[in-house]
């Protein structure tokens, strides 16, 4: 079952010169579910309040497999992909309406104390829920 679900429809400003969805834009898409899942892992505003800490991108891969066009739906399903004491990994796969595979990313982030700033291990409490997360996610 995936952590959180996305779906979108590919506007007019995402298609490029080829006349297909931009590399650029399938990123953004990417980056919008990343929004979505940190907050279901509860890294959200509130935790950023809190613990004056922050999960941070340090790795970005895209995989292209299909083109997308402008008006074609699709859908971003993600997952926790692992975790450590200071990591969390997320995959990403996005289908086109006809549940074809359109793109895939993986990115990686690393749990930053922002007064520093330097990475830091996840307390028990964060641990705990990435442990739960990951016992949900597809092998």
């Amino acid at each position: 079952m995936a952590l959180v679900t996305l779906e979108g429809e590919v506007p007019a400003a995402w298609v490029d010169f080829n006349d297909h969805m931009s590399a650029a834009w399938f990123a953004f898409a990417f980056a919008c579910a990343n929004d979505l899942a940190v907050e279901r892992l509860g890294f959200g505003a509130g935790y950023r309040a809190a613990e004056d800490s922050a999960l941070y991108v340090v790795e970005a891969k895209y995989r292209y497999r299909a083109e997308m066009h402008r008006g074609d739906r699709y859908t971003i399903s993600s997952w926790l992909a692992g975790a450590d004491d200071k990591r969390v990994s997320l995959a990403h796969r996005m289908t086109r309406a006809d549940g074809s595979l359109a793109a895939e990313a993986e990115i990686l982030f690393l749990h930053v104390d922002r007064r520093g700033p330097r990475a830091a291990p996840f307390s028990s409490e964060a641990r705990a829920r990435l442990a739960g997360e990951a016992a949900l996610a597809p092998s």
